[in-house]
């Protein structure tokens, strides 16, 4: 799920669909059309710098990194997604201002690759700057392309197992009480005993947590909410455990303006060491910013040059995602700020 606020449609970059004459968006227009929405999105949303920022300095800079990825990628016998490639700008303007913000409950979604090879599942591959020659949907891991949401397909409750492979989510292979035959059973559940800590699987069900209060007699238990104590000094999340407390109690986490003296804040807020504070645009990770050569300068405003002759332009390495192979995750949760 998404939560979108007014600043953030208010500050989203608005960009023309990429088109070309089959329908899908064509690497051309894709090159031309992903600076010019970034660095939009760059000066609306203020990102600072140690040097400041420029537009077109920011426009010259990724286009140049645009079309070298392209070539380089071509030449590599990656194919173009144009679909993919809308998409990854469409999420670009959704965002506006925001920051990505992961969910942990998400299911897995395989990438959609603005480029891509023909390799197929299981066969070998090699990546291309941050891309891979791995179909849609596959990613190249340790050399090899696989699906990065292939769960296997490991023995339910009721069913013989394995011990060193283990069963299914919610599960553990028993081979205590019948060793000769071991099969899955489910792990305990809240006021339930937990499972031997000696044991190869997680000692309650997911979620809960084994409550060991009481050393002789541990149980499995929700973890604690904002004013209950801490079991064994964890919380919920997006709560920390106030050891000042007696006994120690969960609180939440500190919000923009409040004070993080265990350096962490809730999400998606950071700790500047003293505060939290807001994060940090994403889209502002695209950018370097002026060079060190060229000296603090103001953006000079949409459109504008300020009289900066961009010419060869190379500030280090900035992440595009421009030749990239997968989604940024910006399909995760996004917050505006």
């Amino acid at each position: 799920m998404r939560f979108h606020s007014r600043l953030l449609t208010l500050v989203a970059v608005s960009v023309a669909p990429l088109a070309c004459k089959d329908g899908a968006p064509g690497v051309g227009h894709y090159v031309e059309v992903w600076p010019e929405t970034v660095c939009g999105a760059i000066i609306e949303c203020a990102c600072e710098y140690p040097n400041g920022s420029q537009l077109e300095h920011c426009r010259a800079q990724l286009g140049v990194i645009a079309s070298s990825g392209a070539e380089i990628n071509s030449v590599e016998g990656l194919r173009f997604d144009g679909n993919c490639a809308q998409k990854f700008v469409d999420e670009v303007n959704e965002l506006g201002c925001g920051v990505v913000v992961p969910d942990p409950d998400a299911a897995c979604e395989r990438p959609c690759k603005i480029w891509y090879g023909p390799e197929g599942r299981g066969n070998s591959c090699t990546g291309v700057g941050n891309a891979d020659n791995c179909k849609p949907g596959l990613t190249c891991q340790n050399g090899v392309c696989v699906d990065p949401c292939d769960e296997p397909n490991l023995p339910r409750i009721g069913q013989a197992c394995a011990p060193q492979f283990g069963c299914t989510e919610g599960a553990w292979c028993d081979d205590r009480t019948t060793p000769l035959f071991p099969t899955c059973g489910a792990l305990p559940l809240v006021g339930q005993p937990c499972l031997d800590p000696q044991l190869p699987a997680s000692r309650c069900a997911e979620d809960l947590i084994c409550d060991e209060t009481d050393p002789a007699a541990p149980v499995c238990a929700a973890l604690p909410q904002a004013g209950t104590p801490c079991i064994n000094n964890i919380c919920d999340r997006d709560l920390y455990c106030d050891p000042a407390e007696a006994p120690p109690t969960c609180k939440s986490l500190p919000v923009a303006g409040q004070p993080c003296q265990l350096g962490a804040c809730a999400t998606p807020y950071e700790c500047d060491g003293m505060n939290c504070v807001q994060p940090r645009p994403f889209v502002c990770s695209f950018y370097g910013g002026l060079p060190d050569n060229v000296g603090p300068m103001d953006s000079g405003g949409a459109g504008s040059s300020g009289g900066l002759d961009t010419g060869p332009v190379d500030t280090g390495p900035v992440d595009t995602g421009i030749d990239g192979g997968a989604t940024t995750g910006m399909a995760a949760t996004t917050t505006g700020m």
